[in-house]
């Protein structure tokens, strides 16, 4: 029985660093199907370097070449850096 609304995730291909479209890529999904614990979730990631940075000044050594997208988005290789 077809379902043309019905959601079904795809993972990305192995290898893939980025989505097929522009604008295909959201975290946490959009409209009907957002997720509810965003706010929760963003909070939760903000909170331990609220607690660190005023401790010193965060300084790197290097800067990533580009972007690699998951779940999250993050840095596409090792981004070293020291707080102070």
């Amino acid at each position: 029985m077809a379902r043309p609304g019905a959601l079904r995730p795809r993972p990305l291909p192995p290898g893939a660093d980025r989505p097929g479209q522009l604008g295909a890529y959201f975290p946490f999904g959009l409209g009907a199907r957002a997720c509810l614990g965003i706010r929760f979730a963003l909070r939760e990631t903000t909170a331990p370097l609220e607690l660190l940075l005023p401790l010193g000044r965060l300084e790197f050594h290097s800067r990533p070449s580009g972007a690699a997208y998951s779940i999250v988005v993050r840095p596409n290789g090792p981004t070293p850096a020291v707080l102070r």
